[in-house]
C-alpha cells in the first residue's frame, strides 16, 4: 500500500471472539488495498472475530427493537 492511515481514536485495543472489528478506510482505498488489510487482520485476530472494512463517509448504526410486553 502506498498510503498511510491516520487513526483518530481507538476506544479499546482488544477484540474478542464473537465481536466485529470495524475498519474505516479513506474513500480512495481500492478493493485490492481493502482486501490486503482484511487478510492481514484475519491472520492476526482470534478465530471468531469478524472484520468489516468500510470506506469513510459510510455510517452504520444498530437500533435494537424491544420485544412486545
Amino acid at each position: 500500500m502506498s498510503q498511510t492511515i491516520e487513526v483518530e481514536s481507538i476506544a479499546r485495543l482488544d477484540v474478542r471472539p464473537g465481536e466485529s472489528l470495524i475498519v474505516t478506510v479513506p474513500n480512495d482505498f481500492d478493493a485490492a488495498d481493502a482486501d490486503h488489510v482484511h487478510r492481514a487482520l484475519r491472520e492476526r485476530l482470534p478465530a471468531g472475530v469478524n472484520v468489516v472494512i468500510v470506506q469513510a463517509g459510510i455510517t452504520f448504526q444498530v437500533v435494537a427493537q424491544e420485544a412486545p410486553a
